[in-house]
């Protein structure tokens, strides 16, 4: 049985991991090993971790930056590389603002593949508490610098039948990862801090010719930007405005990378002007533009 290291970032969002160590507890799979790398400004987090834990039979690491925020790409890094010396073969990188919808999710996504020797395996995501599609398949749009996600808020019994066996994209919400991927292409990029690092990763994967291989069924309930406050709070409109013009400058070839920055902008400028976009979010906007832009694409 392939050891199974489970890579979750936490940050001051301790509602949400009772139901997740719950998740974890409750799955046959029993080669796995939890890896918790905090983030979180305050001991919530740690705390509550101690006290549920406590009373598991799950299996930890936790790595505690001591409440420095070094961002989820960092974190996740942290995590991996632990992960990897201690012999995991597969990896997989969660959310811990999602919870399972079976005891055997693990143990499908490994079957999976192991049978057909896939190296990036996602189940379909619903989204929580609608229980609509948030995740059953995604491909990179190069003229605007985008992975969006097909059928999202769509009803699973109306598009199952059209979701795709391969794709591009998914996010590393919950995505099982092969310990090769990452002798192949790296680790994630740091620089992205939060926001766009699993599109940066993705499609570094892609282009080495490793696609994700979905499992069609609704395995996983993600309560979407339990942390981060979503794409609309400043920390979000900074970041994603930054990070995809700097993904488009970093990975997207000419003439595609120039189409999608100038959309990115005309879009963060002009749109946001005829929604009544509050000021601070706005100025988050415009403080993102400038960064994507004066970031350095070589470290």
């Amino acid at each position: 049985m392939k050891k199974v290291g489970l890579v979750t970032v936490l940050f001051n969002s301790p509602s949400v991991l009772p139901d997740f160590y719950s998740s974890v507890e409750k799955q046959n799979y029993q080669n796995k090993h939890l890896y918790i790398v905090d983030n979180s400004t305050n001991q919530d987090s740690f705390n509550l971790t101690q006290e549920i834990l406590l009373e598991t039979d799950i299996k930890y690491t936790y790595i505690n930056n001591e409440g420095n925020n070094v961002g989820v790409a960092q974190a996740n890094n942290q995590g991996i590389e632990q992960a990897l010396k201690d012999g995991c073969e597969y990896i997989l990188l969660t959310n811990n603002d999602l919870f399972f919808q079976r005891e055997d999710t693990i143990s499908k996504m490994i079957s999976v593949a192991e049978e057909g020797q896939y190296k990036l395996v996602s189940p379909v995501i619903f989204s929580y508490p609608e229980k609509k599609v948030w995740y059953a398949g995604a491909f990179f749009n190069k003229k605007k610098a985008t992975a969006p996600h097909i059928f999202e808020g769509s009803d699973y019994n109306d598009i199952y039948a059209h979701i795709p066996k391969e794709c591009d994209y998914a996010p590393t919400c919950f995505l099982l990862v092969h310990a090769s991927v990452f002798t192949a292409i790296g680790m994630m990029d740091a620089r992205y801090f939060a926001y766009y690092d699993d599109t940066d990763f993705l499609y570094r994967a892609n282009i080495a010719g490793t696609r994700v291989r979905i499992i069609n069924e609704p395995l996983v309930f993600h309560k979407v930007s339990t942390s981060t406050g979503g794409g609309l709070s400043v920390f979000g409109a900074y970041y994603l405005t930054r990070n995809r013009i700097f993904f488009a400058r970093k990975n997207i070839g000419a003439p595609y990378y120039i189409i999608s920055i100038f959309f990115t902008i005309a879009t963060r400028l002009v749109y946001p002007l005829f929604r009544k976009t509050p000021y601070k979010v706005y100025k988050a906007f415009v403080r993102g533009i400038i960064d994507g832009l004066m970031l350095k694409i070589n470290n």
